[in-house]
């Protein structure tokens, strides 16, 4: 056990020959004498609360500042006082420790030296600090550099004894070590202070800045990078997002290791992203040198490499839920009479398109063989070669018309409702895959075309896109050549949110019907968002539920296919080809919730009164195993990899054959 330092306070004047305490505050002596035996006295402890410390450079014997409460620190009111010592063996080198509780009564006292009036956290500098000697036992090396830190202490109540319990001291890190001279810490207490002495390495080496264990330079390099542009479009996934009231905070890193912030307002808000994201965003600076994208300008594409096809999309506009089930089961709603002559329409057209048939005997002849060669899709209808006429007939006239108005070397003007004509088809079902927005689609014609404006002649290239039924005119008519427009700025290298655009609406159905479509930026931020909600269920995400370690058959029991909800309109929903398949994940799936009264509810037994809890066991169970198949093909040999890796890599791979030249 430690012997305890005891010094009797003295209520008036010290004790003959006793030394004053502060001398054994002032340095570190060269040799350490034998420690004092202090009395052993029945202390009252009172627990108190520890301040925070103070840097002090030194203590001084000399001229100094002192407080008003607290004077000449221990003459006339010495408290008992406890050493410690422990010794710590780092890296081959001694330190000791030495722990000196004393406690200061908040009343003036006098000392030897003469001490000025200073504040409770002003420094006290020695300035002969190697006169002064500390005693202690057993010392094995002397103090060389010293470090003072006040630390919580007990003390007692209206000036009673006051005893303390021996602590150790515990390094808390090497790296703390550092090896300034003569520096100590301090910090005022009301009852007194615990003073450690530590030594340090003179030598300096090894030594780490205070802070170099806290504080990542790196990484906050890292988070400071701007060097992304993001004026165009760019692929970027998504680090870390920070929610603020009226903006999401992104932190964004493209596939060569560009960063930036990018602030989302507005609507794009409700696009739920989550660090780990796939992104493609398209965003403007402002005055303070801020990306951001907002309600009036930029685009953001969520999971951009899983592409959407524009019908699925615009078909979203009236039902999301369609839309799903149109992506996810595609051919189903084609076995009808309406879209089997729509789709003969459309190769009559291109036809008469790409030979520049103008003729309505030709156009009939024709016309007789696209039907025979389309024998089996009669068939899948249920109609005959004679329907297929009768049905197809009436578009010959509107479609002769159509030829000779817009696309013939003498256009009749007086009959056209457009202000332009055709100069030359460039495409015909031209294949588009766009990427950076996450779409694909097909139009129906390519053309390059004249348009007569105020200000002159302009000449464009515009895509075309037939529609068999009624003239509309509708959102989705209109939205699929927006989305067509869209990813013809892309491929343009044009911006795609306010470059201006045209289309052509081609309707034929009795009489012709053409008409430009042209939209600003509002129409292409909303069919975006759009396309953003289905992805949602179409897609996984970072937070998708992972099979790879999973059973086969557990794996199929959860991967269920999710659905938006479905939209209330009994006339819809009665004819809609996906009624059956909309009926099972909505009854036998975790799917939402649809009250009594709801069209769906009223058409269930029309819809599921034909199968047997086998049918649609095996129904869900098939559906499980093709989403999970389809998991592991997109895993292996992903479609995205045709944009995101190199040729060079993906012939390492197998998949592809490199710098491969068209020879004619």
């Amino acid at each position: 056990m430690p012997k305890v330092l005891s010094l009797k306070k003295s209520q008036t004047q010290s004790s003959k020959g006793q030394k004053a305490i502060t001398q054994f505050f002032k340095a570190a002596p060269n040799s350490i004498s034998t420690p004092l035996n202090p009395e052993k006295q029945e202390p009252l402890f009172v627990k108190r609360k520890a301040t925070s410390p103070v840097l002090v450079e030194s203590i001084c014997n000399s001229t100094a500042k002192s407080s008003p409460i607290k004077e000449n620190i221990i003459e006339n009111h010495v408290k008992r006082c406890k050493i410690q010592k422990d010794y710590f063996v780092k890296d081959s080198k001694k330190v000791l420790v030495e722990s000196i509780l004393d406690d200061l009564p908040d009343r003036p006292c006098s000392n030897d030296s003469a001490l000025n009036r200073r504040s409770p956290l002003t420094a006290i500098y020695n300035e002969n600090h190697g006169e002064s000697k500390l005693s202690c036992k057993n010392t094995e090396s002397s103090l060389s550099s010293m470090k003072l830190l006040r630390t919580p202490e007990k003390c007692s109540k209206n000036g009673q004894s006051i005893s303390y319990s021996p602590k150790s001291m515990v390094e808390k890190s090497p790296r703390r070590k550092f090896a300034n001279k003569s520096r100590e810490e301090s910090s005022p207490s009301k009852c007194g202070s615990t003073i450690k002495l530590l030594e340090f390495d003179n030598a300096g080496e090894n030594t780490d800045d205070l802070f170099a264990d806290e504080w990542d330079l790196n990484e906050l390099n890292e988070n400071t990078r701007e060097d992304l542009d993001l004026t165009i479009m760019q692929r970027c996934e998504v680090l870390s997002v920070k929610c603020h009231p009226t903006k999401l905070e992104l932190r964004l890193k493209n596939n060569v290791d560009s960063q930036c912030t990018c602030c989302i307002e507005g609507v794009w808000m409700n696009t739920p992203i989550q660090s780990g994201e796939i992104i493609s965003i398209l965003a403007s600076k402002n005055s303070a040198g801020q990306y951001f994208v907002n309600n009036n300008y930029g685009l953001l594409s969520l999971r951009p490499d899983h592409l959407i096809s524009t019908t699925s999309v615009v078909a979203g506009v009236f039902c999301k839920r369609k839309a799903v089930l149109q992506e996810r089961w595609k051919g189903i709603d084609a076995a009808n009479v309406a879209m089997t002559i729509g789709i003969l329409i459309h190769e009559l057209v291109q036809k008469a398109l790409t030979q520049n048939i103008k003729k309505a005997s030709d156009l009939r002849q024709s016309c007789a063989h696209i039907i025979k060669e389309s024998l089996h899709m009669l068939y899948d209808a249920g109609i005959n070669e004679k329907e297929a006429k009768t049905n197809m007939e009436q578009y010959i006239t509107p479609l002769e018309d159509f030829m000779q108005t817009y696309y013939s070397k003498n256009p009749l003007h007086h009959k056209a409702k457009w202000n332009g004509r055709i100069e030359n088809v460039l495409d015909i079902e031209e294949n588009m895959c766009c990427p950076e927005l996450g779409l694909k689609g097909k139009i129906d014609a390519t053309l390059q075309v004249t348009i007569q404006e105020k200000k002159g002649e302009s000449r464009e290239i515009v895509p075309l896109e037939l529609k068999s039924g009624k003239a509309s005119g509708s959102v989705e008519h209109r939205g699929q050549l927006v989305l067509y427009g869209m990813m013809m700025s892309i491929q343009r290298n044009e911006d795609p949110a306010i470059t201006i655009q045209r289309g052509l609406l081609l309707y034929l159905k009795e009489q012709v019907d053409v008409r430009e479509v042209s939209c600003g930026y509002p129409e292409r931020r909303d069919l975006l968002l759009l396309r953003n909600e289905l992805v949602q269920h179409l897609a996984s995400g970072p937070q998708s539920v992972k099979t790879e370690l999973m059973d086969i058959e557990d794996a199929a029991k959860t991967l269920q296919q999710s659905l938006p909800e479905p939209v209330h309109h009994h006339n819809a929903c009665s004819k809609c080809p996906y009624l059956t398949i909309c009926s099972l994940h909505l009854w036998h799936t975790n799917d939402v919730i649809v009250s009594e009264s709801h069209p769906l509810a009223k058409l269930r037994d029309t819809a599921l009164g034909h199968l047997s809890s086998t049918h649609v066991s095996y129904f869900l169970h098939w559906t499980s195993l093709l989403k999970l198949e389809e998991m592991a093909q997109m895993s292996n040999s992903p479609l995205h990899a045709l944009w995101t890796v190199s040729p060079e890599n993906r012939a390492k791979r197998g998949t592809c054959s490199a710098n491969l030249k068209l020879l004619r």
